[in-house]
C-alpha cells in the first residue's frame, strides 16, 4: 500500500490500532499527516451502548459482580473443572459456560450474560458445593460472597434487564460491523430495536 496516497483511517477502539500514542493509526499518522484517523462508523453503536451503560453505577458493579465470578473460577483449574463437571452432567439446551468480558466489546457482555442466565442454578450449585467442602477459608468466602451477590434480587433484576437490552441492540452492533450491510437495513434495524426498548 503506498501510505502516501492515504487520506484516512478508520479501525474499532482496540489501542493497539487507535491509540494515540503508539497505535497504529499514530505510526500512519507520524509517516502522512493528511491520514486523519476516524473512529469506524460500525463500531459506534458498540461505544455507545457501553458509555452509557459505564455512566451508571448500579450496571457497573453488576458487570463488575460478573466479571469477579468469571476470574473466581477461571483462576483456577480445580473450580474451573468442577463448574464444567456440573454443567455436563445437566448438560440442559441452554446450558453455557462462564464467558470473560470485554470492556470494548459489548457482545462479549451479552455473550456473559446469557451464560448467566442459562447456567444460573447451575453455578450457585457450584459455588455451594465449594463453600461446604473447600479447606481454603478466603475461597469459602469468596465463594459465599459470590453466591450472597447472585442471590440478590438486584442481581437477578440486572440479569433480566440486561438480557431484554442486549437482544435489542447486540444483533444491529454485530450487524452494523458488516462491510455488505446496507444503510437502508441499518436504519431499519436501529428503528426496531430503538422501538423494541421503548416498550419494555
Amino acid at each position: 500500500i503506498d501510505l502516501s496516497k492515504c487520506r484516512g483511517q478508520g479501525y474499532d477502539g482496540a489501542a493497539v490500532m487507535s491509540g494515540p500514542y503508539s497505535g497504529v493509526q499514530k505510526r500512519i499518522l507520524d509517516e502522512v499527516d493528511r491520514a486523519v484517523y476516524v473512529h469506524c462508523a460500525a463500531h459506534n453503536l458498540n461505544l455507545v451502548l457501553n458509555d452509557a451503560m459505564n455512566g451508571i453505577l448500579e450496571v457497573s458493579k453488576f458487570f463488575a459482580t460478573l466479571e469477579k465470578l468469571y476470574a473466581f473460577f477461571a483462576v483456577s483449574i480445580k473450580r474451573w473443572a468442577l463448574l464444567s463437571e456440573i454443567l455436563s452432567s445437566k448438560r440442559k439446551a441452554g446450558s453455557l459456560q462462564l464467558k470473560r468480558l470485554c470492556p470494548t466489546r459489548w457482545s462479549s457482555r451479552n455473550d456473559s450474560l446469557l451464560a448467566i442466565r442459562f447456567s444460573y442454578a447451575d453455578i450457585l450449585q457450584a459455588l455451594a458445593k465449594i463453600i461446604l467442602t473447600s479447606n481454603n477459608a478466603s475461597e469459602r468466602t469468596d465463594a459465599s460472597n459470590l453466591k450472597k451477590d447472585l442471590e440478590s434480587f438486584e442481581f437477578v433484576f440486572q440479569v433480566v434487564l440486561h438480557t431484554k437490552i442486549l437482544i435489542a441492540t447486540n444483533g444491529v452492533s454485530q450487524n452494523l460491523q458488516k462491510s455488505d450491510f446496507d444503510l437502508w437495513q441499518a436504519r431499519d434495524l436501529l428503528q426496531a430495536a430503538r422501538k423494541e426498548l421503548e416498550e419494555f
